[in-house]
């Protein structure tokens, strides 16, 4: 029957081997000069930098996004008159989000017409009227602050008037084209981005 061996005193040394080769293996230089841990190091460094340049762009492109859902557009829209109806000149966002105005000015023949916009607005349809042969009424004008807003889908008149005599109503639309009358709005969106509409735009009719 065989007796087992006893081994006595002799204590093994595979840990701090393997201790050793650890510590050796991370001192060891690679490519670059670097050791092991250096190299660690600037993978753990890259990946980071990484995660926060992926994490700015998405937020960059979502403020983006919420930047142009927000986006208002102004556009000027002219109703001519008739023996029964007024005509007007009236402003509507029809973008996204609200607008802030910050002027509106009157050009005829590509020259503005001085004065605030109630004054501008009145000396311009005097002007077209006369022209016309009609009997002018304005029946509304109206001025407006810097920074006024202008909601999504809201319109506000800048004029409203009244013209009779014979064939004045046809006079008027023919001289509004001919004298070349525009409207210019300087706005602005709730990110101080600004804009400028023109309308109607150079060589577009009414």
């Amino acid at each position: 029957m065989l007796q087992g061996v006893r081994h006595g005193g002799v204590k093994s040394s595979g840990c701090s081997d393997t201790k050793i080769m650890i510590l050796f293996t991370a001192e060891k230089t690679y490519l670059l000069g670097l050791t092991a841990s250096n190299w660690i190091a600037i993978t753990a460094t890259c990946i980071t930098a990484f995660i926060v340049i992926v994490g700015l762009f998405q937020w960059a492109s979502s403020r983006k996004a919420h930047m142009q859902s927000h986006t208002p557009i102004i556009r000027t829209d002219y109703r001519m008159p008739n023996e029964e109806t007024e005509g007007y000149v009236k402003i509507t966002n029809c973008g996204l989000g609200p607008a802030l105005l910050k002027e509106i000015n009157i050009y005829i023949n590509n020259k503005k017409v001085l004065g605030d916009l109630s004054n501008a607005s009145s000396e311009a349809v005097k002007k077209i009227a006369s022209s016309s042969k009609g009997r002018l009424e304005i029946t509304e004008l109206q001025n407006f602050q810097e920074g006024y807003p202008i909601s999504r889908d809201e319109s506000k008149i800048i004029i409203k008037f009244f013209l009779s005599g014979l064939n004045s109503h046809v006079n008027f639309q023919n001289e509004l084209i001919k004298q070349s009358v525009q409207v210019e709005v300087k706005y602005k969106d709730i990110f101080e981005r600004s804009y400028v509409s023109l309308d109607p735009q150079p060589g577009k009719a009414l």
